[in-house]
This record gives structure tokens, C-alpha cells and sequence, in this order.
């Protein structure tokens, strides 16, 4: 702020700007909040709408351009969930502005801006960091008395969440229970969230289904008995979900919860409505099963595409990661057809490529896989030959990354199984190897 200031000083330029641009830019920053984790570039585009904001308030002095606590928070945000591992430390430099009262025009913090640097903490592991913040809040609460950052159960659940994270789930059920054993007026009292976040907190352990469901149980009791705020959620079936996906074919148990769920929802339970983490963890359970079926796996993503189109609602749009996951788990299975699912599925991808961002060297490599380990008749291999033909043919000509060396293996894999043993099938093979040797 006080470089722009020094810049901005005496230019007498005549500044004008629409007044609404303020609401393009906070559109902008919650879209970049949204994707921060895949976009390297979203810290720095988020600090050009904030300058571009600053330098609004200081040359109209419209107030309704004025920098609020709301921007900060979202700026904190970015930060907090960015690759940049240096995120958590950029965000406490700005806590720290915000804090200190030489510091002027800038927003003072809320109760939302020490949980977004909590959780800058939690997403880098560090528990112990996120702990400090957590004492500097209740400190500050002390000195001022300031009621915008009382301290409230949500912080408490933001370090169970950094614990959780870091795979200390004892010491986050330690901070629950604490929470679970308070008075039941006491605001500090474990809430729904607290719930969640423990139950994530073990699901994150190979060995943490039985506790999950143990923790799921005892929490349905509790809203059974009275507790309301207690009935679990879409985000606590996605966490039951993802610890049932943990065991050997526990696929089997993921999916009926996942039907449980749909049959719920379509009844009028708004609450239960499965979002794209549900499927995700469902298909991740897939990749677990002892025989996968490349047509439940198309059939899930289709359960979920119609659901988008039916409700709009963005938390269903299928993502590339969602796709890549797909494409694992068919390459996986025993299914004759599993090349040509695998095909219309990167085909898809192709399609939303602008949106999706994520055919990547990994997705042509889970379609030759998926040729590479087809059976069938003599046609319905040549026609997985073809196929992995094509693939390696796009992989080489249209994605702007290099093909890897498994890419290649893979290939010459699909090449040994699908083609009949000839003079031929050696010339692929060598010419392929080549090719290999010279990229």
C-alpha cells in the first residue's frame, strides 16, 4: 500500500472508473480463491486486482472502493490454498500489517482473517504454527476486546484440521474432545464442523475406517438424541465415503452410501445432495476393488453428469482430476470394451479442454494402459490397437508436454499383446523405439 501510495503521489492525471468495477473485481477474487490450488498464477493475479483496487480508492476517495477486511480475507485465502510453499508465511506478513496500528490504510482483522491463516498453516502441515495463530487471536481478543475476533469454536476446528492434516490424529482428537466436554451452552462446545473434521482427520490414516465409522455412529446418536446441529451432511458422507474407499473392496459399501444418498436427495433432502467430491471418492474406491468394472465406472460419471445438468449446481461439474481417476480405474478392469470406454472419456476431456484443463501426459498414459491390457477377440484387439495408435499419435503431435518413457513402454506393452507375433509387429516396435531414443 505504501508503495502505491509513493507512486500514485502527485499524479494529476484525470483518473475515472466505472464504481462498479469493485463487484467485477470481488467476483474475481472469489473465482481465484476457487482455483488458487491448480493455478499457479492466482497469487499474483490476486494481488493485481488488489492494486488495481487500492489505486481506485486512492484516486476517486470513493469510499465503496475502499479495500474492506472482506478483500484482505480473500487475498488470505489465495494464499492459503496456492502451491506457493511459502504461502502460510506470505499471509501471516499480512495478518501482521493488519494488525499493527502504525500501518495505515489498510483493514484491521476479523475473526475470518486469523482462520485463513490458520489454515494457510494446516494445508503446509504445521500444526504448531496454526496453534500460535490461534493464541495471537485469543491474545488480541484480551488486549482489545475487540467483538469481531471472539474466538469461537471454528478456530478450534481449524487446528484439529492441522492436525489432521499432518496425520496426528490423536492430538486432533484431543482438541476435540476437549471441545466434545464442554458445558452445552458453552459457545466453545464441539459443533458439526468439529464432527467433520475429525472424522477426516482419521480418514486420512490407512488404519482410520473403523474409528470414522465409530466417530459417524456416535455422531448419527447424538442428532438421534436431541442434537440437531449434529445430522450428518453431504461433506460427512464424503468423509465416510473416503475412509470406506480405504479398504479392500469397500468400493461395494462407497457406492451404496452414495445411492443412499441420491434416493435421499431426490425425496427433498437438500442436505444430502451428493457434489463432486462424493463421486470423486466413490471412484476412488473403484481403483481399490478386486475386480473393477469399466461400466459402473462410466455409469457413476454419468449418475453425476446428469445430476449437473438437473441442478447447475458448479460443485458437479466434472473436473480433469475426476476424469484422470476414471480413466484409472477402467484401465484397471477386466473389461473387453475398456479401450473404447477409456477413448470416450479422454474424447470428453478433449471437448472441455478449455475448462477442464487436464488432459495431461497421465491421461494418455491410463489410455494406453487401458489398450495395452485388453482382451477379447482378434477385431476387438485390433480395435485397442488402433486406438493406443491414435493416442500415441495425439500425445506426440498436440500436447504441449513431452511424452514420457512410460508412455513409450506402454505403447511397445500394447504392441506385444494386441498384435499378432510378425514381421510387422517388429517394425512397429522398432520404429516406436527409435522414436522413444530420439525424443
Amino acid at each position: 500500500e505504501e508503495m502505491l501510495l509513493a507512486e500514485l503521489d502527485g499524479d494529476d492525471e484525470e483518473y475515472e472508473i466505472d464504481l462498479a468495477k469493485k463487484e467485477e473485481w470481488m467476483e474475481e477474487l472469489r473465482r481465484l480463491a476457487r482455483i488458487t490450488s491448480q493455478d499457479t498464477t492466482a497469487v499474483q493475479k490476486a494481488q493485481d486486482v488488489f492494486d488495481d483496487m487500492f489505486e481506485a480508492y486512492v484516486m476517486t476517495e470513493e469510499t465503496i472502493m475502499w479495500p474492506g477486511v472482506d478483500v484482505y480475507n480473500l487475498l488470505l485465502e489465495i494464499h492459503a490454498y496456492s502451491r506457493n510453499p511459502d504461502g502460510a508465511v506470505q499471509a501471516e506478513k499480512i495478518l501482521s500489517r493488519m494488525e499493527d496500528p502504525s500501518v495505515e490504510f489498510i483493514a484491521r482483522p476479523n475473526l475470518q482473517t486469523y482462520l485463513n491463516v490458520m489454515d494457510a498453516w494446516a494445508m503446509r502441515k504445521d500444526p504448531t504454527k496454526a496453534e500460535e495463530v490461534l493464541k495471537r487471536l485469543e491474545k488480541r481478543y484480551e488486549d482489545t476486546g475487540d467483538e469481531d475476533i471472539l474466538p469461537s469454536v471454528n478456530a478450534y476446528n481449524k487446528l484439529i484440521k492441522a492436525y489432521g492434516m499432518k496425520g496426528d490424529a490423536e492430538k486432533a482428537e484431543e482438541v476435540f474432545v476437549s471441545l466434545l466436554d464442554k458445558d452445552m451452552d458453552d459457545p466453545l462446545r464441539a459443533n458439526y464442523k468439529s464432527w467433520v473434521q475429525i472424522m477426516k482427520a482419521f480418514a486420512s490414516l490407512q488404519d482410520g475406517t473403523e474409528k470414522v465409522q465409530a466417530l459417524f455412529r456416535e455422531m448419527l446418536k447424538e442428532h438421534r438424541m436431541g442434537q440437531e446441529d449434529y445430522k450428518p451432511k453431504t461433506d460427512a458422507y464424503n468423509t465416510l465415503i473416503r475412509a470406506l474407499g480405504q479398504k479392500f473392496n469397500g468400493a461395494e459399501e462407497a457406492e451404496a452410501v452414495l445411492f443412499d444418498l441420491l434416493g435421499r436427495y431426490r425425496a427433498g433432502e437438500e442436505d444430502v445432495r451428493p457434489n463432486g467430491e462424493t463421486f470423486r471418492h466413490v471412484l476412488t474406491a473403484q481403483r481399490r476393488r478386486k475386480h473393477v468394472s469399466g461400466a459402473k465406472v462410466e455409469q457413476l460419471l454419468q449418475i453425476q453428469e446428469g445430476l449437473h445438468a438437473t441442478t447447475k449446481e458448479d460443485d458437479l461439474k466434472i473436473d480433469g482430476r475426476l476424469y484422470n481417476v476414471a480413466l484409472y480405474s477402467i484401465s484397471r478392469s477386466r473389461d473387453s470394451k475398456k479401450a473404447i470406454r477409456a477413448r470416450r472419456i479422454v474424447d470428453k476431456m478433449k471437448e472441455l479442454e478449455e475448462e477442464i484443463n487436464h488432459v495431461t501426459v497421465r491421461t494418455y498414459f491410463n489410455l494406453l494402459s487401458a489398450c495395452a491390457y485388453s482382451d477379447g477377440t482378434p477385431e476387438e484387439k485390433l480395435e485397442s490397437f488402433q486406438i493406443a495408435v491414435d493416442a500415441l499419435k495425439e500425445l506426440r503431435e498436440s500436447l504441449s508436454q513431452e511424452p514420457d518413457s512410460s508412455c513409450f513402454g506402454m505403447f511397445l506393452k500394447a504392441c506385444a499383446n494386441l498384435m499378432p507375433e510378425s514381421r510387422k509387429r517388429d517394425a512397429v516396435v522398432e520404429n516406436v523405439f527409435r522414436k522413444c531414443c530420439n525424443d
